[in-house]
């Protein structure tokens, strides 16, 4: 197998790289600290560069996704939606923990890294003959798509909501908004609502 670095390659390898290592820091972090919000960003820092390994190792020729990692769970579309509505509740409530009545925002994604899973497990020539005969006959990898966008919707209307509440009360609370207001995580729904749109 012949290994290719091309300008593809090396620009997503610094995103893997920066990702994973943003993320290690955010969760060392949250350890020392015992910042729940860290700890919601270094985990998500990570699995978004982890996402992006697959795409790297395509742009370098690599065919491992296909034979040794296929049906692996790298995808990780409905886990965003809640990782990032809750690090805006962490963010804004340092008194905020999690608890069991939570555990419902993790089904989608807990129902698809099981399915995956469960398959991935059995070995490369069920998941080539699973993949043909069911995965993609049945139309599965839509019904995953379609329930992935539908999170990232709702989620970001909640985003959306709980920002303005949270702006309104820091302009009731406070004269100087300005170190407090999450500027950035403004500017990401802002992109995030542009792109699902």
């Amino acid at each position: 197998m012949d290994i290719s670095f091309n300008i593809y390659s090396v620009t997503l390898f610094f995103g893997v790289f920066q990702g994973v290592l943003f993320g290690l820091i955010f969760l060392f972090r949250a350890v020392k600290n015992k910042r729940l919000s860290d700890l919601l960003m270094g985990f998500l820092l990570s699995a978004l560069a982890i996402q992006i390994l697959p795409f790297m190792l395509s742009f370098m020729g690599s065919t491992v996704m296909w034979n040794e990692l296929l049906f692996f769970p790298f995808h990780i579309g409905l886990i965003i939606g809640p990782m990032i509505f809750f690090y805006l509740k962490s963010q804004t409530n340092t008194d905020f923990r999690f608890h069991k009545k939570h555990l419902w925002h993790l089904l989608p994604y807990v129902i698809y890294l099981t399915y995956h899973l469960s398959e991935f497990a059995q070995g490369k020539s069920f998941v080539q003959h699973w993949v043909s005969q069911v995965h993609l006959t049945y139309h599965i990898p839509l019904f995953f798509g379609l329930l992935c966008l539908l999170s990232n919707y709702i989620y970001l209307l909640w985003s959306v909501r709980y920002y303005n509440e949270y702006r309104d009360w820091l302009e009731s609370e406070f004269s100087n908004t300005e170190q407090l207001d999450l500027a950035w995580y403004k500017k990401y729904l802002f992109l995030a609502i542009s792109g699902i749109t």
